[in-house]
């Protein structure tokens, strides 16, 4: 009798990943394929009929910016929203307000993880990317304006790797920054934790002024199972 054939059966585990992430790991360079952005799920770029875009980590490092107000500068039709008025002696509308400028538009909706974030801006030290859709069809996750949308995600937890990383900016202002990023993995493929942390004083040409921020963020991933064919 002919012997039976044998089934092998794999033993890597099979990664399924969320329709609600978007893993920055799918980045090259300057280039992002995949967005949250207008579909509310992952979609990729070339499939969403909306003037998105997508600053990575690659260029907003290459171009200096810390958070959205310089990442904006490099945005088509987008930009910073200053209210210069003579009864800002202390600067206030620099430093309490995420209002910018789309199409002519003064906007303000501001997302970091579906949530609003208030008057404070986004920072750079616990995000990944930046998101931005201009005009009337600027739905991005589930909210919409006539004036744009801004968004970005929080660092999240790498199971699969560790890293590390150490920033320090400063300027002709005399601005002082320092960052770090640590992503430790405890049980490989199960448990992990990030920490993120930012000190800053930073300075503009116009004076008095002091935008200081010290800040840490921390964030956990454990995975319960690994499904196996």
């Amino acid at each position: 009798a002919a012997p039976g054939n044998t089934v092998r059966t794999s033993t890597d585990p099979v990664v399924e990943l969320s329709p609600f992430v978007v893993s920055t790991e799918t980045e090259t360079g300057y280039q992002a394929t995949e967005t949250l952005a207008g579909m509310r799920i992952k979609t990729n770029l070339k499939d969403v009929g909306a003037a998105i875009d997508v600053l990575t980590e690659s260029f907003l490092n290459d171009v200096g910016a810390v958070d959205m107000f310089d990442a904006l500068k490099y945005v088509a039709n987008m930009e910073y929203a200053a209210f210069p008025s003579t009864n800002d002696s202390f600067n206030n509308a620099q430093w309490f307000s995420t209002s910018y400028v789309s199409r002519g538009i003064v906007g303000s909706t501001v997302l970091t993880d579906y949530f609003p974030t208030g008057a404070v801006p986004i920072d750079r030290y616990n995000t990944d990317n930046l998101t931005l859709m201009r005009g009337p069809n600027a739905i991005l996750f589930g909210i919409g304006s006539p004036s744009g949308v801004v968004g970005s995600s929080t660092k999240r937890a790498q199971l699969n790797k560790g890293s590390y990383s150490v920033k320090f900016m400063t300027d002709s202002n005399e601005t002082l920054r320092g960052e770090f990023d640590v992503n430790r993995v405890l049980i490989a493929n199960r448990l992990a934790f990030r920490l993120a942390g930012v000190m800053q004083e930073r300075h503009v040409k116009q004076t008095p002024s002091l935008n200081q921020r010290n800040a840490l963020f921390g964030t956990a991933e454990q995975q319960e199972w690994i499904a196996r064919d």
